[in-house]
């Protein structure tokens, strides 16, 4: 008969009951929430009632934030040159007044606003836009090589029709959605004969990708060290508490291009391909300042710490606002309101 250890016996222990969440869970296996949220909890010992809801699903009810900043396209002249401008801003009042948070379905899927990690213990819902964008960065490049006389290639930026990006299985799904590909037929192609390969020559060619900005939240449970008194609630440092955590997040993007009347820099970029804003002297499109310090994202968070006495008992479960993630960040969008406490729902 061979023999086991303990370790082979543990093992096995965990995947019969469900609960094997991997050799790298630091610490006694059943502290570890990333067990698709199987009920009763694992991780949380005490809670034993947790085992009575379903946990597909999580309603949120929340008070929609507001912002001054909208989605824009502006073509202006900027130091004796030709600009084009296209801020995308999401609508941040989409979230309110209630929204459906749908359970991660793997460790390997993807949601625009998720929690970083491989944990299936979180619930999610988002609103994605998607634009199909295309560039030419011709800048110190041009069809006459080596000579480069004029007529110079002037940059381009060219957007098409925003889309939302859905799951290819379940269209209702904040999980795996699917960006198609920009049809225009100049994509990857040379804009000069015999420019090379792609990978060898990028800007030699027409470059297109999906520009994508959203808003979302995000549920998940998270352990830390003692709450505080006052917000922020949720303390990072420390174990033996465990908490409900939810992250409202909004992310903008951009496409832009320039041509300087002497034809020096003929750039363009999108936030698709990780171009930085752009810098056009603090000129506003979309309630953007563009001075290359441009708000694009922010984070909310509303926190509290689980109470197996209270939280399981089927109703509604208030979370109050934590923490505004670096307010005063140049890359911050600056939020008007925010509701001082939002509340999540479980389903039985």
């Amino acid at each position: 008969m061979a023999q086991w250890s303990l370790d082979d016996l543990l093992s096995e222990l965990r995947h019969a009951s469900g609960v094997d969440c991997g050799a790298s869970v630091m610490g006694p296996y059943h502290k570890s929430c990333n067990c698709r949220c199987l009920p009763p909890f694992p991780c949380i010992e005490g809670c034993a009632k947790s085992g009575d809801f379903t946990y597909d699903t999580v309603a949120l009810t929340m008070t929609a934030p507001t912002y001054s900043y909208t989605t824009a396209s502006d073509s202006f002249r900027y130091n004796v040159g030709d600009a084009v401008a296209n801020i995308y801003n999401s609508d941040i009042s989409a979230v309110g007044p209630s929204k459906t948070l749908k359970r991660r379905p793997n460790s390997a899927a993807f949601g625009y606003g998720q929690k970083s990690g491989s944990s299936d213990c979180q619930w999610l819902w988002n609103d994605p836009i998607a634009v199909p964008s295309m560039v030419l960065y011709p800048n110190f490049l041009n069809c006459n090589a080596p000579f480069y006389p004029q007529p110079y290639t002037r940059s381009v930026v060219t957007d098409g029709t925003p889309y939302l990006p859905v799951n290819a299985i379940d269209s209702t799904s904040p999980w795996d959605r699917v960006l198609i590909a920009n049809p225009d037929y100049l994509c990857s192609t040379c804009y000069c004969t015999g420019c090379g390969s792609f990978f060898s020559n990028p800007r030699g060619h027409y470059q297109c990708g999906n520009v994508v900005y959203y808003s979302s939240a995000v549920l998940y449970i998270i352990e830390g060290g003692v709450p505080g008194v006052v917000a922020p609630y949720y303390t990072p440092l420390g174990s033996g508490h465990w908490y409900w955590i939810l992250d409202f997040k909004a992310v903008g993007g951009h496409s832009w291009s320039y041509n300087s009347d002497s034809q020096v820099s003929r750039i363009a970029a999108t936030s698709a391909r990780g171009g930085n804003q752009p810098n056009f002297g603090g000129h506003v499109t979309g309630g953007v300042a563009m001075d290359g310090l441009n708000p694009q994202i922010v984070t909310l968070q509303y926190a509290k710490e689980i109470d197996c006495d209270t939280d399981f008992e089927g109703t509604a479960i208030t979370l109050p606002f934590s923490k505004y993630f670096d307010p005063s960040g140049p890359y911050t969008y600056v939020v008007d309101t925010y509701p001082s406490s939002v509340t999540i729902t479980l389903t039985p």
